[in-house]
């Protein structure tokens, strides 16, 4: 019959600890602070069968009024006393000394709550049961303990029987199996690997065939974390964190310790956005008690700095290098933060290759420069070979006589793997790589007149470098120096003679009618004598942009 009258008074507890958390959930719905009052029922202490110290904690309140608080105290399942502080709520611990009128019962079950209550509702702690015993067990209060740690109370055991078991748990209770030593002062525990943390202090107690002796302590599970996988490991590899006894979707004050950071629990982090220095991170966690450090840190794979090349070896200023030869990313990510190429700070890029990294050379006069990496992670890293920066420097230019098509021919030291251009004013005329040391192009199709010729290449910036601007070049365009026949019917052929004849871009006229090209190359035309507005003596001409070139001599339609 105790049996059932214990199980029918825990329910009725539960119970009430349930439609105390209802009652304050539906209020909190009115309460406009975003931080809700907070109140915690503690074990009771200094119990005898004439006293029981109720003890609570209010741990938060907010801009409420409270009306009343205090303890609601169960003498059995169907009777309760309310015992109302006379001091003001504030927080931090308050307690009541109850000292019934009647002894409390050998293996009597009580059970008591803290409660308050405001203009908005009642709040309540957790529900809290009790047993006076004869055994002379002491209370602990509150503990904290890992999963899987050894727990060692002092006090007299001698009264403990063979029968006795230690409960651990609410609502889901565990057997835990336990030692007393020889002098039966000592009483060891091993939290179990089991115990779901919810972060409310577990119950820890002594029971004897299904009933309530001894209520010895709460214990507070306090999270660890599981050492990383053991290195070295890349910069791009993520750590990976595996937490013990962490409780879910609860915010706790536990942490986990990256090189020197203090962070919230999550199960993978990357190095690269931590902001964190060095090759070598400690690692390891903080649960409110314990500062643990793991033996090994987070060590990172350093680059092989012998097997990185570049190319081309030779460059002009403001041009772009890529070097190549390890897995630049695992190495680096994107934080490829500073690289110098003698002591002038430039810029290297991720881009898309993990094995390749663009690196920009900067404005340097000629001359052997050392190439030097700087990174948060590592030492500076000099590549083994050096950088040749070698100025553009023209020697010779030849750009014809300024008719369209003529050769140009440019000389200077050139590299193999450069692009150039060369520009005519707004006109580019050549754009392309070196052919045995010259750039060979033609002069475009463009406007007549006087123009400055620019030769360079395109800088890192895609922006055209300027090597030299010292050349001028008078455009003509074209002449129409002869033809034959001088008469002839629509529909016959005159051969041109002149220069700039063979560019596609401008026709001919006879007068003012069009004129069918034939063919044309260097030097040479052939049109076809086209239906004029009239007979007789016409001049050819042809047209360039704007201009108009005309022959001396007339051509007679016939």
């Amino acid at each position: 019959m105790k049996t059932l009258k214990a199980v029918k008074f825990f329910i009725v507890l539960a119970l009430c600890t349930l439609i105390g958390a209802y009652s304050c959930k539906k209020e909190e719905k009115l309460i406009h602070d975003s931080k809700p009052i907070e109140i915690k029922t503690l074990p009771v202490s200094n119990l005898s069968s004439v006293n029981a110290t109720l003890s609570a904690e209010i741990v938060h309140l907010n801009d409420e009024d409270i009306r009343e608080y205090g303890f609601i105290f169960y003498i059995n399942p169907h009777d309760s006393i309310i015992f109302r502080m006379d001091t003001k709520a504030k927080p931090g611990l308050f307690t009541f000394d109850y000292r019934p009128t009647t002894p409390f019962k050998i293996k009597g079950y009580y059970g008591y709550r803290a409660y308050l209550k405001t203009d908005h509702g009642e709040y309540s702690g957790t529900s809290m049961a009790f047993a006076l015993n004869t055994l002379g067990l002491n209370n602990y209060g509150t503990l904290q303990a890992t999963l899987g740690e050894e727990i060692v109370l002092h006090g007299d055991f001698a009264q403990i029987e063979e029968d006795h078991q230690l409960w651990l748990g609410y609502p889901i209770q565990n057997t835990v199996p336990f030692q007393i030593d020889a002098d039966q002062k000592t009483l060891t525990l091993k939290m179990p690997l089991t115990i779901q943390n919810n972060y409310n202090p577990v119950p820890l107690q002594l029971q004897q065939r299904g009933q309530l002796i001894h209520h010895f302590a709460s214990i507070m599970v306090l999270p660890t974390l599981n050492p990383p996988a053991a290195g070295p490991h890349y910069y791009s590899d993520p750590i990976r964190l595996t937490a013990v006894g962490l409780p879910e979707y609860i915010q706790t004050n536990f942490r986990v310790i990256i090189g020197d950071k203090f962070l919230p629990y999550q199960s993978t982090y990357h190095p690269y956005e931590l902001g964190i220095s060095g090759d070598a991170y400690r690692i390891g966690y903080y649960n409110g008690r314990d500062t643990v450090i793991f033996d090994q840190p987070w060590q990172l794979i350093h680059p092989d700095t012998e097997a990185i090349d570049f190319f081309p070896k030779i460059v002009h200023p403001k041009t772009v290098i890529t070097a190549g030869g390890i897995n630049f990313y695992k190495h680096y990510v994107y934080n490829f933060s500073e690289t110098t190429i003698g002591n002038i700070a430039t810029f290297a890029s991720a881009g898309d290759n993990s094995f390749e990294r663009e690196i920009y050379v900067p404005d340097l006069p000629s001359g052997q420069y050392d190439i030097t990496m700087k990174t948060p992670m590592y030492q500076p890293q000099t590549l083994k070979q050096k950088i040749t920066v070698t100025e553009l420097k023209i020697t010779d230019v030849d750009l014809g006589e300024g008719y369209f098509n003529d050769p140009i021919v440019i000389k200077g030291n050139f590299l193999p793997e450069q692009d150039y251009v060369v520009r005519i004013g707004e006109r580019e005329a050549f754009k392309g790589k070196a052919l045995d040391g010259e750039l060979r192009s033609e002069l475009p199709f463009m406007e007549l007149g006087n123009f400055t010729v620019f030769i360079g290449y395109l800088s890192q910036q895609m922006d055209m470098y300027i090597a030299n601007k010292d050349h001028t070049i008078q455009m003509k365009g074209g002449t129409i120096d002869s033809f034959y026949p001088k008469k002839g019917y629509p529909g016959d052929i005159i051969t041109i003679k002149g220069k700039g004849l063979r560019s596609s871009h401008f026709g001919f006229s006879i007068g003012t009618s069009g004129a069918n090209i034939v063919s044309r190359k260097d030097g040479e035309a052939k049109i076809m004598v086209p239906n004029t507005d009239r007979k007789g003596p016409h001049r050819l001409s042809m047209g360039a942009f704007n201009d108009w070139i005309f022959s001396d001599e007339y051509f007679e339609v016939l």
